[in-house]
């Protein structure tokens, strides 16, 4: 990438076919069993051979790769491979390999992990050949060292990450620079040969022109849903061709509809470069559309922003504004976007036409304008996650991949992949690698002074003479929960082990404990000082008048469990940088994580290893690891990748027993608790179900489900839903105004006593606060395990029918404590009138896919917003289907889009392709007929409490034999002029309706399909004269059956009379005719 990212890319050797690195016949260490030596290495294998080399010299020495397993070959000696079965390697990721022989041993380790002891003798040659470096490898080089010694395992995990002791070095060939050089004293040669060449490397999205990329669960990141709402998209591309001549980067919306907005580049074919594009709406109108002033070639990194601050749309390219002009408000508003990257959406579908052909590193969403210093700051770096305004950070450098605002996943599709972009190295002095900084200040006599203060006698004052029996019992609890039954003997036999030879540590030799930490106050700074195996360093300070005791406790605690996992698992000595220190307060609102915490004196290795799990599940880990640790890029994206890797559940096991040092310490430190702070929560909200009781809606929630296929799980809130549509609920007006709603929640404690604390909850929104009520606890959950809670508070029905997201915030309280907060959970509330009609059902929950869809109620009871009746409601939605849903007739044939005929006896409502129109305009698309129009206003209604059916009409004399009308001019759905529908014949065969009661003659009638004329002669007045009218709650007519003889002036409230001609073939064969026989008694099955 371009100098501005160079710290989001590496260096590396690149070798193919038979390209090698070469260096003297002698690199001042004999490789030939002669004397003891260690060798390591950062390799990242593109094929796995039984040839391949990492460090060779032709018949004396070879380190390389037999299949999946390392090979160490000294010529006179037996070859030694590695366990490929506990430790394979791989292709694509990187794997630092390490060898030691201490002169009959020889030792395996790979990434960072024993592997293999061998036993060997034998007598070694030497020659004259040079040592050659990656012969025969296909794949990347970063560095590969010898060593004068044979490395103990943790020499091997510190130098893993971290620079060794340069006296133990021999030769260490770094590739990280361009030239590559040798970083020892002897500073041997390096020549790159068969077209050997130091790359960069930057990892990326890479995206083929078909593929495309979307973002889930994230219909609330929505730039430009919302007419005039603010925001920026900020990206890295790389463009590798110009296979198309437009290039999507970001869109959200299609880009037919009017809404939402797009990111694309369009190729100029004067210049061949591309031109960069920002889109408001509809692509339909040029007007909509900023074309920039500057262009981009391909084959380049290019940072490419677009703001809109309400008024003004800009352009920038680089960090530099390129061109910006007002724009007017875009046309519609849609509530939930749809997000894609790397290509468009056009009818709702990505299309392969105008997908990107090129890498993008990261896109980042703001719901403001950046300002034009902002644009550049952004450019040059990440923004911390959370940085106010900031929706979404979707990270492409570091998998997996997710919006690390949110913890999102994002879908890759049709060939989208996380890869890497290389290009040929710029020429270089020095290495791609970050330095540590160091503090200068604190000299070494004092870190050993502090050192010698390492004392546990806190622990033991509490703990007593057995300090660490619960803790132990803990760890084989938590390890029941992974382990195989004939695993946990072993395991039991490791961790009682590792506690034991902590005890005695902590009481005979503290300074001996491979990690803890410890914080003194100097000079007006409070000064953290890690301590580990390798000696002592400061890992942080703050100023003592930018903090308080409290939240400095809080900081001390968090970091002793990140360091932790960090140095037991990596050997990487963590910094608290002011980021840093920062971003942990915030981490540490969270309640959930406050409540692992809150573990004090019991903790152990195993919740070590639970809060680091649930840092992945909440999307915090990654982000703490790349502020916590200052070695580079090519390191971060390294650890983060493994850590992610231990956390989301690989070798648990293994992990716990390593982390038994941290657990000791955090017991230390939280025993160090200042008198003026409160302890941490240890009571937390575990779940909430709203529909308790199953066909019941005069207390509690109706039955729902989220469409066809996914039910709405019950309890419909658990800890990690943290989005509002994930805990969905709907209410029946009718059934609780006059009642209290009840939900019942679970809670979940810290302690294993039988204690009771006080719950409460304040905000609530429409279902209001929860007043405080007593929850008693037995063996860490409430007793009993759900309890009944009232909401006295709600106001369904207040506003009528009505969708609010809401929030609780949970709070407990012990006995004289204060109230404290705990997780805040979120819901999706919809208020409908009264229980739904059919085709709902309120029978068969789960299961049953007749149960209201939320997918419908998202809609319904949006367009419905504040009605308090049937007929407003059946107006609000017939409104909406005619008016505002780019809905149009099928002036060609009348055809039926939404609706199927399974079966003489069976037609259902295509509801899934409608919701799908909906959300992203494909669907089976706009074109609809009368039996559409009838079935989505019954179908909408009936889900919020109405009771519509669809009924026909026509001139037969049963239902099943139609006889066509004719009819006057209209109005269609979706059209302004006024016509015949089917000329010549100027008549409808049938025509669907939303009927009310009986679907009689005398009955009321709403029609989303058409409108009539208003005014006095509907039959002869000329198209200047006519007054369009929506059909809504009128009667079907006034004139009976059959009907009265009418003349104008006509001024009656009648539909048939202003939909039919008034012919012996209109208006007398316009005649109610009730349900098809199909379609389930006028309310066709979903």
């Amino acid at each position: 990438m371009q100098t501005s990212q160079i710290n989001y890319n590496y260096n590396a050797l690149n070798l193919l076919a038979d390209a090698y690195a070469q260096t003297n016949p002698e690199i001042g260490l004999a490789l030939n069993g002669s004397v003891p030596f260690s060798i390591d290495a950062w390799v990242q294998f593109k094929g796995l051979g039984n040839e391949t080399s990492i460090l060779s010299k032709n018949g004396v020495f070879n380190l390389g790769i037999d299949g999946y397993s390392v090979i160490c070959q000294i010529k006179g000696f037996p070859t030694v491979w590695s366990d490929s079965k506990n430790d394979p390697v791989g292709e694509k990721d990187w794997h630092y390999i390490c060898v030691t022989f201490n002169g009959s041993q020889l030792r395996i380790y790979i990434d960072g992990k024993f592997n293999t002891l061998t036993g060997i003798s034998g007598s070694g040659s030497s020659n004259t050949e040079p040592y050659l470096i990656g012969h025969n490898l296909q794949g990347l080089v970063r560095e590969v060292r010898v060593y004068n010694k044979s490395l103990y395992a943790e020499d091997v995990l510190n130098n893993m990450y971290n620079d060794p002791d340069p006296l133990s070095i021999t030769a260490y060939f770094d590739f990280t620079q361009n030239p590559p050089i040798d970083r020892s004293e002897q500073h041997l040669p390096i020549s790159l040969e068969n077209d050997a060449q130091i790359i960069t490397v930057s990892p990326a999205l890479f995206v083929p022109s078909t593929a495309y990329v979307q973002p889930l669960q994230d219909e609330a990141i929505n730039p430009g849903g919302f007419q005039n709402d603010a925001y920026t998209v900020q990206t890295w591309v790389y463009i590798n061709s110009r296979i198309s001549p437009k290039q999507f980067l970001f869109v959200n919306s299609d880009l037919e509809r009017d809404t939402g907005m797009a990111l694309f580049l369009e190729l100029d074919e004067m210049s061949m470069n591309y031109k960069v594009k920002s889109q408001r709406g509809s692509d339909a109108s040029a007007d909509n559309i900023l074309t920039s002033n500057g262009s981009i070639t391909i084959n380049k990194w290019i940072n490419l922003a677009t703001t809109f601050d309400g008024v003004n749309l800009s352009i920038y390219i680089d960090g530099v504004l390129d061109i910006t002009q007002p724009f007017l408000p875009i046309a519609l508003i849609e509530d939930n976007s749809n997000l894609l990257i790397g290509a468009a959406l056009t009818q709702g579908r990505p299309t392969g036409a105008d997908g990107l052909d090129g890498y993008i590193s990261r896109v980042d969403v703001w719901d403001k304008a950046l300002s034009e210093s902002e644009v550049l700051q952004f450019m040059n770096e990440v923004p911390d996650v959370p940085t106010e305004n900031l929706t979404a950070n979707y990270n492409f450098m570091v998998s997996p991949v997710r919006n690390l605002v949110n913890g999102h996943p994002i879908g890759l599709a049709d060939g989208a992949v996380i890869d890497c972009q290389t290009s040929k190295a710029a020429p270089q002095a020095g290495s791609d690698k970050t330095e540590p900084e160091l503090y200068k200040d604190i000299s070494p006599e004092m870190l050993q002074s502090f050192r010698r203060s390492i004392n546990f006698d806190n622990v033991f004052k509490v703990k007593g003479n057995k300090p660490f029996k619960e803790n132990i019992n803990a760890e084989l609890s938590f390890a029941r929960q992974f382990l195989k039954e004939k695993d946990i003997p072993g395991f039991k036999e490791r961790i009682e082990k590792a506690w034991n030879d902590m005890e005695e540590k902590m009481r005979n030799n503290p300074q001996s404990i491979p990690f803890t930490v410890t914080n003194h106050r100097i000079d007006g700074y409070y000064v953290f000082v890690c301590h580990n195996s390798r000696g002592s360093y400061v890992a942080g300070k703050i100023k003592t008048s930018e903090i308080s005791p409290c939240d400095l406790w809080k900081i001390n605690l968090f970091f002793v469990v990140i360091a932790g996992i960090l140095d037991a698992l990596f050997g990487v000595s963590a910094k608290l940088t002011t980021n840093a220190t920062r971003y942990i307060l915030r981490v540490i609102a969270n309640p959930q994580i406050a409540r692992l915490l809150a573990g004090g004196t019991v903790m152990t290795a195993s919740a070590i290893f639970a809060i680091g799990k649930e840092l992945y599940n909440y999307g915090f880990l990654g982000e703490l690891v790349k502020l916590l640790i200052d070695i580079g890029f090519w390191t971060i994206i390294r650890i983060v990748a493994k850590i992610l890797l231990t956390f989301a559940g690989f070798g648990a096991a293994d992990v716990i027993a390593s982390l038994v040092a941290t657990a000791a310490t955090f017991i230390k430190v939280y025993l160090e608790r200042p008198a003026s702070c409160d302890p941490l929560p240890i009571v937390d909200i575990a779940a909430i179900q709203f529909n308790h009781v199953v066909k019941s809606a005069t207390y509690d929630a109706i039955d729902i489900r989220k469409n066809n296929t996914q039910p709405v799980d019950v309890p419909e809130w658990v800890a990690n839903r943290n989005i509002a549509t994930e805990s969905p609920a709907a209410y029946s007006i009718a059934g609780v105004s006059t009642n209290p709603i009840k939900i019942k929640a679970k809670f979940m404690i810290t302690s294993a006593d039988n204690i009771q604390a006080e719950i409460r909850a304040t905000g609530g929104g429409i279902l209001g606060a929860v007043d405080s009520f007593t929850v008693n606890f037995k063996s860490g959950v409430s007793n009993p395990e759900f309890i009944e809670v009232s909401l006295p508070h709600h106001t369904i029905g207040t506003n009528g029918v009505n969708k609010e997201d809401i929030q609780w915030q949970w709070q407990y309280k012990l006995s004289g404590g204060a109230w404290t907060n705990m997780t805040a959970s979120n819901h999706r509330i919809y208020s409908i009138l009264q229980e739904p009609t059919r085709p709902w059902e309120q029978i068969g929950f789960p299961n049953n896919n007749q149960l209201p869809w939320t997918d419908v109620l998202d809609y319904a009871c949006v367009w419905a917003a504040g009605k308090k009746t049937a007929d407003d409601v059946t107006t609000a939605i017939t409104e909406k289907v005619n008016g505002q849903l780019s809905l149009k007739y099928d002036i060609k044939s009348g055809a039926s889009k939404y609706t199927d005929t399974l079966s003489a006896s069976l037609s259902v409502f295509l509801c899934n392709d409608f919701i799908d129109y909906l959300t992203s305009g494909t669907g089976k698309g706009p074109v609809v007929n009368c039996t559409d129009c009838a079935t989505i206003v019954v179908s909408f209604a009936n889900a919020i409490g109405c009771n519509l059916i669809e009924a026909i009409m026509h001139g037969g004399t049963t239902v099943n034999n139609p006889v066509a009308f004719l009819c006057n001019k209209i109005q269609s759905i979706g059209y302004t002029n006024w016509d015949f529908p089917f000329p010549p014949g100027n008549q409808f065969r049938y025509h669907e309706i939303a009927w009310k009661d009986a679907t009689g003659v005398d009955d009321f009638i709403f029609d989303a399909c058409l409108k009539v004329d208003n005014s006095d002669d509907p039959w002869s007045n000329p198209d200047s004269s006519r007054i369009p009218m929506l059909p809504l709650n009128i009667k079907f007519s006034t004139k009976g059956l059959p009907p009265s003889s009418v003349s104008p002036p006509f001024t009656d409230a009648s539909y048939r009379e202003r939909l039919a001609q008034n012919k012996p073939d209109g208006i007398p064969k316009c005649k109610p005719q009730g349900s098809w026989p199909s379609a389930n008694g006028g309310r066709r099955i979903i």
